[in-house]
């Protein structure tokens, strides 16, 4: 039976009866107005509400203790109705718990407040885990079988819990369902198996991420390697998996039958040895630079944007910040702050600073940029090194760091950029000069004609901005600069004519900018007048750095 706002009852615990109240005390404002009568079931008793008047319009105020559960609802919800509540108020929280459960308004009118809160923290619960997911954990990862149902269990639990933050609708509460798939994800067990880094850095190298439609590719291709099925690899142990992929840094495995291809692949006559031959032990020289990861240049380049945004997101937070004064502020900034923070790819700052090749490169941004290793600086170091090996510089990013740092070798030192140790500078022809060489010494700072830097000629190379105990970064960017207009210019073209061809080329004025220049009609002008001064210098896309 309906209740009415005049019956003023002391407990109000169901939607259906608030809803009630709310409706008669908004239309009997319209129908026959407030009198004393109106008010005779108030006094002397302890209701469930309150109703009094403010520039002639009615208030109605619950006594959250004589409704239980209504105030946590309106907490979940962010609706500010602890004080005063109207019908538009409740009609919305009655909406968005209807939307929650998936129900209609009259099984909500039903529920009382205290279960449908429990229905909400029911419907939040993390899902059980699959049969699948609960095997490898409760036994333990032994075999290449039990770490296929732990990759796929963590999956589906995983799409289960982001499918839930979807359904919300950027609710109150979506950011902690996100997070909690993203802790599950990383604690995953089969990510402690000793064995997993190296198998993620072969499914990493050779398939892309690690997941489970991957992880299925690996079985068949092992399945070839042994030339078996696909039951007889599921009983191989991790380990012995590892090894038959012969992934570099993971120790040799004895498997008991017959070999594997990469045995029998090799001459008869021994010339190259075995991919799964025993990895020698490791030296105290040596012992740092192992990892069962193969870091690239590129991976160097993403940690130097995870540190940008890194810093741009704290200066974000500090400039944001304000004092909270309620529970539900705290975590809306929490949840915001969670899933707004950048996040480092493969090359960890902590990991970086243990490769050698890493630590050159910062000990030589500090000698000669004079400042810490940043994007701006490595494109400079990448730049070098391509541009003095006739590499694109596209062509450099995949490249492994070991395999960097050879190349690196003798062109960037720690005590200036193009020299090593401060004796002698390597030309592109493969030959080396003095770093006091009379043809850089003598050579005029600027031209006189042109006002832009003058290029120092290195004997039977071509010219050179940029190369010496002397150059200095905006030098080296500004020859990249002219060699880029050099590519494209025609004989009878003015300046106008480039500047309107390189007017939305981004790369070019990103490479302007390092060379501290405008992109302007004197810019174009001083790079044709060294286009003339040179005209024996070969242009070709693997010298621009």
């Amino acid at each position: 039976m309906a209740v009415h706002w005049t019956e003023y009852p002391e407990r109000v615990e169901t939607f259906g009866d608030l809803s009630s109240i709310l409706a008669t005390l908004d239309n009997h404002d319209m129908e026959a107005g407030f009198t004393a009568d109106s008010f005779r079931n108030e006094r002397g008793r302890t209701t469930a509400y309150t109703v009094d008047f403010y520039n002639k319009q009615y208030r109605f105020h619950p006594r959250l203790d004589q409704m239980p559960g209504l105030e946590r609802l309106l907490d979940r919800f962010n609706i500010d109705g602890h004080d005063t509540l109207t019908l538009s108020q409740f009609r919305e929280l009655r909406t968005r718990v209807a939307n929650a459960l998936k129900c209609s308004r009259t099984e909500v009118d039903a529920m009382t407040f205290i279960a449908i809160e429990d229905a909400l923290d029911a419907a939040e619960r993390p899902p059980k885990l699959p049969v699948s997911a609960q095997r490898p954990f409760e036994a333990g990862i032994k075999t290449f079988g039990d770490l296929l149902l732990s990759v796929q269990g963590v999956e589906q639990v995983v799409a289960s819990l982001r499918a839930t933050a979807d359904s919300m609708n950027n609710d109150p509460g979506t950011g902690h369902w996100r997070l909690q798939a993203g802790m599950y994800e990383s604690t995953a067990e089969h990510k402690d198996h000793p064995a997993f880094p190296f198998l993620e850095a072969h499914v990493n190298r050779v398939y892309g991420v690690f997941d489970y439609a991957n992880l299925l590719r690996v079985r068949g291709e092992v399945c070839a390697i042994r030339q078996c099925g696909t039951r007889d690899v599921d009983q191989l142990t991790v380990e012995q998996v590892v090894s038959v992929l012969g992934c570099p840094g993971a120790p040799a495995v004895h498997l008991p039958g017959a070999p594997t291809p990469r045995q029998t692949d090799a001459p008869a006559d021994g010339a190259l040895a075995t991919a799964t031959s025993a990895v020698p032990e490791p030296n105290q020289e040596n012992v740092a630079e192992q990892s069962p990861i193969v870091y690239t240049v590129s991976d160097v380049r993403d940690l130097m944007r995870y540190q940008g945004e890194l810093a741009r997101f704290e200066e974000w937070r500090q400039r944001t910040y304000k004092p909270v004064s309620s529970m539900n502020e705290f975590t809306n900034r929490a949840h915001s702050m969670a899933l707004n923070a950048p996040q480092s790819g493969r090359l960890t700052p902590e990991r970086a600073v243990e490769l050698s090749v890493y630590r050159q490169l910062v000990k030589a941004c500090r000698a000669t940029l004079h400042k810490e290793l940043d994007e701006l600086a490595l494109l400079y170091f990448v730049g070098e090194v391509a541009d003095s090996h006739k590499r694109n510089i596209e062509a450099m990013w995949p490249l492994s760091l070991n395999e960097f740092g050879k190349l690196m070798d003798g062109l960037i030192g720690t005590n200036g950029a193009g020299v090593a140790n401060g004796q002698e500078i390597k030309t592109s022809e493969k030959t080396s000069v003095p770093a006091t060489s009379t043809s850089t010494q003598n050579m005029p700072a600027n031209n006189s004609e042109t006002g832009s830097p003058k290029l120092a000629r290195n004997i039977g190379g071509r010219p050179k901005l940029g190369k010496g105990p002397k150059t200095t970064p905006q030098q080296n960017a500004l020859r990249n600069v002219y060699v880029l207009i050099r590519a494209k210019y025609k004989p009878g073209v003015g300046p106008k004519a480039l500047l309107d061809l390189f007017r939305n080329d981004k790369d070019f004025r990103t490479r302007v900018a390092e060379a501290d220049e405008t992109v302007d009609r004197s810019l174009f002008k001083n790079a044709i007048a060294w286009i003339k001064d040179n005209p024996d210098q070969e242009t070709q896309s693997g010298n621009v750095s």
